[in-house]
This record gives structure tokens, C-alpha cells and sequence, in this order.
């Protein structure tokens, strides 16, 4: 049998298998490559997304941190504005019921008996007043009574910018807040006391005490609105 007659389809196996197979590799390789390559690109654009996106979200809280420090600064301010309020009242308080104390209560302590023992409390009373004068109305306390006065009036000047401007960010009840600020304001600053004709003394600093406590009370109350609405406020800014 002549084999010779095989051997061209023979060569072309041995040639053509190899080949085959090379190329097949060639492809595959090929193929990994361009997948590779798609992954890369798609990690270079999914990666820019996001970056843009977390750019963004820094952004937002950035915007958002700054609206919560103004809303905390704004509520701050009021706050100091309201409990340095609360101390003058306090000052103006203490000052009329130790005056009805000394000029009062002690002037009515004492009307008879022995002329040693009314001698004796008579220089008790004078003592007493010449501690309250000196309390009161001595150079250094004339004159930290008069710097807190300055100091509570510019508080209120300064609250008027964080209402005009501020306030844009706080919440819509702090209109109620103002609204109680200005009518408080205007009975500790511009309510003038005078002693009427038909009640004496007793009566009129009973008068000025009835007054100096109802303004605490309101102070109070304004103070405790305020915190309220900060923390609610705060709360949700923060959300």
C-alpha cells in the first residue's frame, strides 16, 4: 500500500492542528484583553461618578453645616440676649424689696416701748439703710447698675440684626419670640413708676414688686420658648 498518497493531508494536519490552536489562544487572549479593557474604562468612569457624587454629598453638608451654625449662633445670641434681661430684672427686683424691707417692714417694727430699746433699733434701722445706700447707690454699684442697663440695651440691638437677618434660617415661631421680646423691652425700659396721690409708700413699692416679678415671670417663659424651638430647630437642621 503506498502511503505517499497521505502524506500531503498529513503535513496539512501537523500544520493546520498547530495553527489552529494558535490562533484559537490568539483569540482568546485577544479577547481577554479587550474585556480587561472595558473593565478598566468602566471602573475609570464608575470611579468618576463617584467622586462627583461624593463631591456633591460634601458639598450638601457643607451648605447644610453652615445653616446649622448659623441657627445655633442666631439661638445663642437670643438666649444671652434673654438671661442678661433676666439680670437686670433680678437687680431691679432685689433692689426694690430690700429698699421695702429697710423703709417698710423695719420703719414699722418698732412703734413703742422703752426709749433705750427704741433707741437701740432706731440706730438698727439707720444701719440697715446705710447698708442698703451703700449696695446701691455707691460710685462702683451706680456704676455696674449703669453698664448692665448699656449692656442689656445693646443686646437688644444686636437682636434686632439676627431677627432681620438671621431669621431667615430659624424656625417661623421665632416671630412669636420677637413679638414677646419687643412688649418685654417696653415695660422694663419705658414703664416709669411714680407714687399717686392715693397710696403711700407700702403701696407703690408693692406696686413696682407686683411688676418687676411679672416681668421675671415673662423672661422666664420667653427663655424656656426659646430652648424649645432651639432643640427642635437644631434637631431637624441636623437630620
Amino acid at each position: 500500500m503506498d502511503l505517499s498518497t497521505y502524506y500531503p493531508s498529513v503535513v496539512t494536519a501537523l500544520i493546520i492542528a498547530p495553527l489552529g490552536f494558535y490562533l484559537k489562544y490568539r483569540m482568546k487572549n485577544f479577547a481577554t484583553r479587550h474585556d480587561f479593557k472595558n473593565a478598566i474604562t468602566q471602573l475609570k468612569k464608575s470611579t468618576k461618578v463617584v467622586e462627583g457624587i461624593k463631591n456633591q454629598l460634601n458639598e450638601k453638608y457643607w451648605v447644610k453645616q453652615q445653616i446649622w451654625d448659623a441657627k445655633r449662633t442666631a439661638y445663642e445670641e437670643i438666649l444671652n440676649s434673654l438671661y442678661l434681661t433676666r439680670k437686670y430684672i433680678n437687680r431691679e427686683k432685689s433692689y426694690t424689696e430690700d429698699y421695702f424691707e429697710c423703709y417698710v417692714v423695719l420703719g414699722a417694727g418698732c412703734m413703742s416701748g422703752d426709749e433705750e430699746y427704741m433707741n437701740s433699733y432706731a440706730e438698727y434701722v439707720e444701719s440697715e439703710r446705710n447698708l442698703l445706700h451703700e449696695k446701691y447707690d455707691s460710685e462702683e454699684a451706680v456704676k455696674k447698675r449703669k453698664e448692665l442697663s448699656e449692656d442689656t440695651h445693646e443686646s437688644y440691638v444686636k437682636l434686632e440684626t439676627i431677627f432681620n437677618v438671621k431669621g431667615l434660617y430659624l424656625d417661623p415661631d421665632i416671630k412669636g419670640i420677637e413679638s414677646s421680646l419687643a412688649d418685654l423691652r417696653e415695660e422694663i425700659f419705658n414703664t416709669k413708676f411714680s407714687e399717686r396721690q392715693d397710696e403711700d409708700t407700702e403701696a407703690f413699692l408693692e406696686r413696682v414688686m407686683v411688676h418687676n416679678n411679672q416681668c421675671l415671670e415673662v423672661v422666664d417663659n420667653i427663655i424656656l420658648k426659646t430652648k424649645e424651638l432651639a432643640a427642635n430647630d437644631l434637631l431637624l437642621a441636623a437630620d
